[in-house]
């Protein structure tokens, strides 16, 4: 997986699918990876260049002491897409990657075709959860078999073992 370091030391992992047709950059959401994307990928054309983007402090990307905020990661975004000096592109970004996507369209959309909001979180960020539920879900964190069910139970359709693997 290519790697490129952003302006203030993050090294970002990565994986550029080549090709001649559109382009895509494809920003997956909080705990995500480039990784959540595996199963969107195969099912667009062949000929669509699609970068997929492990963030900062996911992934195979570095984790930094800092720089974890919806603008900082938009801009290790824009770093990227101009060191790989992409033509007019569509960003697509899901949960928090659809807020780094909405941050990143605001700054910077002479450089898109589009831009695609998965489920996005809201630019403004979100409340804490409430402590009680804190609690409970943190009951669940060693029990892996909770996991990988609450994992299924999440999606309309059966995952593959991998998948959930990666989610857990």
């Amino acid at each position: 997986m290519p790697r490129f370091t952003t302006s203030d030391g993050a090294e970002i992992n990565y994986i550029d699918r080549h090709g001649s047709g559109d382009v895509l950059v494809l920003v997956h959401g909080y705990t995500g990876s480039s990784g959540d994307w595996t199963e969107t990928v195969p099912r667009l054309p062949a000929d669509w260049r699609v970068v997929q983007v492990d963030l900062r402090g996911a992934g195979e990307s570095s984790h930094p002491d800092d720089g974890y905020t919806i603008e900082r990661y938009a801009a290790d975004i824009f770093e990227l897409v101009t060191s790989l000096r992409l033509p007019l592109f569509v960003l697509i970004g899901h949960s928090m990657g659809g807020a780094v996507a909405a941050q990143f369209t605001l700054a910077h959309q002479e450089i898109l075709r589009g831009t695609i909001l998965l489920a996005p979180a809201p630019l403004n960020g979100i409340t804490p959860p409430d402590p009680a539920i804190m609690q409970q879900m943190e009951q669940f964190r060693g029990n892996v078999a909770v996991m990988k069910q609450m994992a299924q139970f999440s999606y309309s359709r059966s995952l593959p073992d991998e998948i959930v693997e990666r989610s857990v």
